[in-house]
């Protein structure tokens, strides 16, 4: 789920499904990605985001990035790694286009509407997973693995730049995560089957959005998601991926509080 510092092997194949699991699963939290290791240090990491959402389009945004490790220390049992990633997120909303705010900008609550004459303007506080927004981000990732520990650091700044009058509030966002490997107790051969577990939390700061240029009331905030899960390894080639997300936020910022997540990766190497 965060970046991490390690790279794919030169010309490995990484395909990934990630599902939000969740019975009213939406704003195309899901899913399918390609990983393809450039070289031994740079790794193209590709996404086309979906919804399972019957009342939305089955197509989300597209996400073109690259990470590059520029720095490693190997040895038995244990490595140190950092990288730093770039990422640009296409929109595949239409522009937005709403009329001028009203005087004063009488926005109230978390889903921000005003009335006028003849508009009713309503929309969702904060959704980066689906908008009319451009979204380029790069940030640095830390990976430390000694021995069944791994500790993972990846810290990152999301622009937004909008297509029409709306603009979602650029963030922040930083995770820390912890795994350990379960089983097996002593490794015999690359066909083991590996048991990992992990807990992740997040942090995420958002600037407030703007219509029109102008800066929207009870808009940005703070948002925090813990995430525990597990990981299945098979033939050191098939992962599948299962958890569960709590998000805590400023009642600013519309979320789902709850999220059940399944995900499968295959490596061709």
């Amino acid at each position: 789920m965060s970046e991490v510092a390690s790279s794919e092997a030169k010309n490995r194949k990484v395909i990934s499904l990630f599902a939000d699991a969740t019975h009213d699963a939406k704003s195309y939290t899901s899913y399918l990605g390609f990983m393809y290791g450039i070289t031994g240090r740079l790794t193209t990491m590709n996404r086309l985001y979906l919804s399972r959402n019957p009342k939305e389009k089955t197509l989300g945004d597209v996400d073109l990035g690259l990470n590059y490790r520029f720095f490693s220390r190997d040895k038995k049992q244990f490595h140190f790694r950092m990288s730093a990633f770039g990422h640009l997120r296409i929109p595949m909303e239409k522009a937005s286009d709403f009329p001028p705010l009203p005087p004063n900008n009488p926005f109230v609550d978390h889903e921000e509407f005003y009335h006028s004459d003849t508009v009713i303007f309503r929309h969702e506080i904060t959704d980066h997973h689906r908008q009319d927004n451009w979204l380029p981000y790069g940030g640095i990732a830390l990976t430390l693995l000694d021995k069944k520990l791994a500790v993972n650091f990846d810290v990152s700044y999301n622009h937004t730049i909008p297509k029409g009058d709306f603009r979602y509030g650029s963030f922040f966002k930083g995770g820390l995560s912890f795994g350990y490997l379960l089983i097996p107790k002593e490794y015999k051969s690359y066909n083991d089957v590996n048991l990992n577990v992990y807990v992740e939390p997040k942090y995420y700061y958002f600037a407030k959005n703007q219509l029109h240029g102008e800066k929207l009331k009870n808009s940005g905030g703070s948002k925090v998601e813990i995430a525990a899960g597990g990981q299945l390894v098979f033939l050191s080639s098939m992962i599948f991926e299962f958890g569960y997300v709590r998000s805590f936020a400023d009642s600013s910022i519309n979320i789902k509080k709850d999220i059940f997540f399944t995900a499968f990766r295959y490596l061709f190497f």
